[in-house]
């Protein structure tokens, strides 16, 4: 948590930041909300689908299907350029967007 503080300081960048590395994914849809936050959780769970799916009170294929499609709304090489980046720009737009 105390890296998304130290990203907000500056709320201007912050939100470029996340429209940027997220591209379509950073929609404050609902239905992309759910994917990202999918993603999130993924990603925060060490990549696993059963404990993703624990967490979020969902089944395993649930969250198999709501990574892909996430995927699918990242640019190309989001998820392999930079985990941090993409963890952190998931994170703040947790933070953000809710």
């Amino acid at each position: 948590m105390r890296l998304v503080a130290l990203a907000t300081a500056d709320p201007t960048h912050a939100h470029w930041f996340v429209h940027d590395l997220l591209g379509p994914l950073a929609s404050n849809s609902t239905r992309v909300r759910e994917l990202r936050e999918t993603l999130r959780v993924y990603l925060a769970e060490g990549r696993s689908l059963r404990a993703a799916a624990g967490r979020l009170h969902v089944a395993r294929n649930t969250v198999t299907y709501r990574v892909k499609r996430a995927q699918e709304l990242l640019p190309p090489t989001a998820l392999t350029d930079n985990a941090l980046e993409l963890r952190l720009a998931l994170e703040l737009a947790h933070s953000q967007f809710g």
